[in-house]
């Protein structure tokens, strides 16, 4: 039976291995010069090559020829190691063999002395899938093994490492492979095994692949079976079922364009057509990270074709920086994991990412809660001051029988009329104002004084009028009246009201505040019967026998 090709291609001396510069000048160094550690840590992502150094740094260790760090294949140990039968190279899986009584038969095998070799050496894969309680028996064994004994530790997850296991192993970090080292390795396998592979195929396996060099030989290899050669860039897209590259160029468009029903279609037309949409995901994604790139004067041309890279940069020139970082959030952060053929997630998060749906809610959110807590404060007072007015009134009921409520008419404003005004003009200013509050109050919804929302204080007029070149606004409570006052004495807050008065007006007007409470004819009765002194002594038992224009509670 044909051996499977990444097997085949697997390194056998350390200067097979791609992409992990750093690793390999190390540990042939330490080979070099014998400063051995006696346990070692190879972290990193899958397919970067961990296992196959640590099988490596074995040879090169235990080599009988000692000529040079790499392993001499001729030698009889290194030739066991390869074809798997060598004794003194133990190689346990931790996601099968993870429990403590797994550890303590490892604990006692090593006490014995190699059987044939200078050095044992134990390759523990996938070492982060080790109960705690294992890792606690090996921890000995692992800070003080046996002489000739060297422990090497390989995991996808450092970090599910306890820290006593760490600081007793000498770390090496495995980085992701870049595609154009993973183009260069497929190309001379391609050469080697005669495979007739166009140049694009072999660059979209390699950005498949995504830094593993094992994942890029697989999908190579199940390329080359599938189709006749030669194999193209399209034979590659239809068997990993991708769709087509523009699918991704498109659909990040659309998405910067606010283009929301093209971009929509587009999904539905690769969803129908049974793409994987895990792909499209990544290619919008891998898109508007180059737009972003480009937009930012960042030179990419060479990981795109020409007419690609032309692509990118006319949709960067027609994109704003804003909501290109918008859209990258939010499709960064869908997940498409739990069930990749359906276009539900990826429809949301186009759907946000292109109509700013969270930072138009979060501004929303933040104005109503603003102008919410303004009216709640000035509740709030009236309410402590009607409290005020109950306590009041129960002094005054022990005394009293009966109440007789009543209100206080403003005084007219001599100082701000004139006899000879035009009734007319007069009617139709007042008619304009009445007509356009609404609309001031609209214009103030978002605009904060001082202290307080402006619209909500506005919202408590109970009164407005024109006399000559000022509007005079009256409120039927002093706390409200008391809060307006306190907003025109700062400069920005007037001129804020005063700005809002003139678009609707046409004029600029004066604002001035009326001196009393003002109550409108239609709440006045239900204001005096109403009134808190009048609900508190009714509650206690008196009854309205008579009412008047004025206070007369004293007499």
């Amino acid at each position: 039976m044909t051996e499977v090709l990444y097997r085949k291609w697997r390194p056998k001396q350390f200067a097979d291995i791609v992409g992990q510069p750093h690793v390999v000048q190390t540990l042939s160094r330490a080979v070099q010069s014998e400063r051995l550690a006696h346990a070692y840590l190879f972290c990193g992502p899958r397919g970067t090559g961990k296992t196959s150094t640590a099988r490596i740094l074995a040879k090169s260790i235990n080599c009988e020829t000692k000529d040079s760090c790499d392993a001499n294949n001729s030698c009889r140990i290194c030739n066991s190691i390869d074809n798997g039968f060598a004794l003194d190279l133990i190689e346990i899986d931790a996601a099968s063999n993870r429990g403590i009584d797994d550890i303590r038969d490892l604990r006692e095998k090593a006490r014995y002395a190699p059987n044939e070799a200078s050095h044992k050496i134990y390759i523990i894969d996938e070492a982060h899938m080790l109960t705690d309680q294992a890792f606690n028996a090996l921890l000995k064994t692992l800070e003080e093994p046996p002489d000739n004994v060297i422990f090497i530790l390989a995991t996808t997850e450092s970090h599910k490492i306890p820290p006593t296991i760490l600081s007793r192993c000498q770390r090496y970090d495995f980085a992701r492979i870049t595609a154009e080292v993973i183009f260069d390795r497929l190309a001379k396998i391609c050469k080697t095994e005669q495979f007739d592979v166009e140049p694009d195929a072999l660059s979209l396996i390699s950005n498949l692949s995504n830094g593993a060099l094992r994942d890029a030989i697989n999908i190579l290899e199940q390329s080359v079976v599938s189709d006749d050669p030669p194999i193209s860039e399209t034979n590659v897209r239809k068997l990993m079922d991708i769709g087509d590259e523009m699918i991704s160029v498109e659909l990040t468009k659309f998405l910067l364009e606010k283009n929301i029903a093209k971009a929509l279609e587009t999904v539905n037309t690769a969803a129908n057509s049974g793409t994987d949409l895990r792909y499209i995901h990544m290619g919008l994604i891998k898109y508007l990270r180059a737009v972003l790139l480009v937009k930012s004067n960042i030179n990419i041309k060479s990981s795109y074709s020409e007419e690609m890279y032309k692509v990118i940069e006319s949709i960067s020139q027609n994109s704003e920086l804003d909501s290109i970082l918008n859209c990258l959030k939010t499709l960064t952060n869908s997940d498409l994991k739990p069930d990749s053929s359906n276009p539900l997630s990826l429809e949301l998060a186009i759907v946000e990412s292109g109509t700013d749906v969270s930072s138009n809610k979060n501004k929303l959110d933040e104005d109503n809660l603003l102008e919410n807590t303004d009216n709640v404060s000035i509740q709030l007072e009236q309410r402590a001051e009607e409290e005020k007015d109950k306590k009041n009134v129960q002094k005054l009921f022990r005394s009293k029988a009966a109440a007789k409520p009543a209100y206080t008419k403003s005084d007219e404003i001599e100082s701000h009329e004139t006899k000879n005004n035009n009734l007319s003009n007069k009617s139709q200013s007042n008619e304009t104002l009445e007509n356009g509050w609404q609309a001031i109050l609209d214009s103030l919804r978002y605009t904060k004084g001082q202290k307080f929302n402006l619209k909500a204080l506005l919202v408590t007029c109970t009164s407005r009028k024109l006399v000559n070149d000022s509007i005079i606004l009256g409120f039927s409570h002093p706390s409200h009246r008391e809060r307006m006052e306190h907003e025109l004495t700062i400069p920005e807050s007037r001129k804020l009201l005063s700005d809002s008065f003139e678009k609707i007006m046409s004029k600029r007007y004066e604002l001035i505040l009326e001196k009393e409470n003002v109550y409108t004819e239609k709440d006045k009765m239900s204001d005096e019967l109403g009134s808190p002194l009048i609900r508190a002594a009714q509650s206690m038992g008196a009854q309205i026998i008579e009412q008047s224009t004025k206070r007369d509670l004293d007499n």
